[in-house]
């Protein structure tokens, strides 16, 4: 995030929409790898994504963890980047209107076998983090 905001205000969205297709792709390869293993293997397969993204989250959570005032300043100012040196309130949580325009956007990008793969996916992904949450 605050590499971003370090980014002049034209960049960022071009910034935010690179990281958003780059998320996509990186699902997309998930579920396609999912699918693609012997449904014998597919626990596997998901305790694997499944200790992937608790490695990259903890990753995300050191990055984030800095003392108080030690965000770099940025390059036009000089003064601290990030939120706190700009004075900004947090971000606040998208409008209804922006979260059906994100849900028509997905409907009309993608094919109904499309949305059953990722659904089925995302459904025995959740099944199995139950399953071993006491691990």
């Amino acid at each position: 995030m605050e590499k971003t905001d370090s980014l002049p205000p034209k960049l960022r969205g071009q910034a935010a929409a690179a990281g958003w297709a780059t998320s996509e792709a990186a699902k997309r390869r998930a579920v396609d790898q999912f699918f693609a293993t012997p449904p014998a293997d597919r626990k596997a397969e998901l305790d694997r994504q499944i200790k992937s993204e608790k490695l990259l989250r903890g990753a995300f959570a050191a990055t984030a963890k800095a003392p108080a005032g030690a965000t770099a300043p940025t390059q036009a100012t000089g003064q601290p980047g990030g939120a706190a040196g700009r004075g900004s309130a947090p971000p606040q949580a998208p409008s209804e209107d922006s979260r059906n325009a994100g849900r028509k956007g997905v409907i009309d990008n993608t094919s109904s076998s499309q949305r059953a793969r990722f659904f089925e996916y995302q459904r025995a992904l959740n099944e199995r983090r139950k399953a071993t949450a006491g691990r």
